[in-house]
């Protein structure tokens, strides 16, 4: 049986009813590992765009498998380049430049620029997020919670 043969057209590939068709996001993001949580914030951002009805890849060799974090192909980008789509193209701070060189350049600032790697100034082409103001206070703010709660509840009190 096939998914795709389940899934309402008008909704396919996304099974959220707020589908969005205009631009799609094009995330830059490391492989997936749970030790730093601005990659996870970079490939949690994809899933929760597709969430809420958003076209979002992630463009990363290892994903993780309860995310929604579709990777990038090349048919999927000639097909958004045939439909005139403009993707949305964010890049994390520790990326040089846009080395993708398309769409709309939005740069999310997960820690001081320039500190890991990439510029630590950004073009006035770009449109800058920063996870906290304290690391780049001309971006603007957009952060989510990292800490996994279900790790602290699993965590049985000491006996004295």
């Amino acid at each position: 049986m096939q998914v795709e043969k389940n899934i309402p057209k008008d909704l396919f590939p996304c099974s959220s009813e707020y589908k969005y068709e205009k631009n799609p996001y094009y995330i830059v993001a490391p492989d997936y590992t749970h030790k730093s949580s601005g990659i996870r914030i970079l490939h949690e951002l994809c899933s929760i765009l597709n969430q809420f009805g958003c076209e979002a890849y992630v463009i990363t060799g290892k994903t993780r498998g309860d995310l929604w974090t579709p990777r990038l192909t090349d048919e999927t980008k000639a097909a958004h380049y045939e439909s005139q789509k403009t993707p949305i193209v964010v890049y994390p701070e520790v990326v040089k430049g846009t080395p993708l060189n398309l769409g709309l350049p939005v740069r999310y600032v997960l820690n001081y620029p320039g500190l890991l790697g990439g510029d630590s100034r950004y073009s006035n082409e770009e449109i800058v997020f920063s996870y906290m103001q304290e690391y780049y206070s001309e971006g603007q703010p957009l952060n989510k919670p990292v800490t996994n709660i279900r790790l602290i509840e699993s965590v049985e009190p000491k006996k004295k």
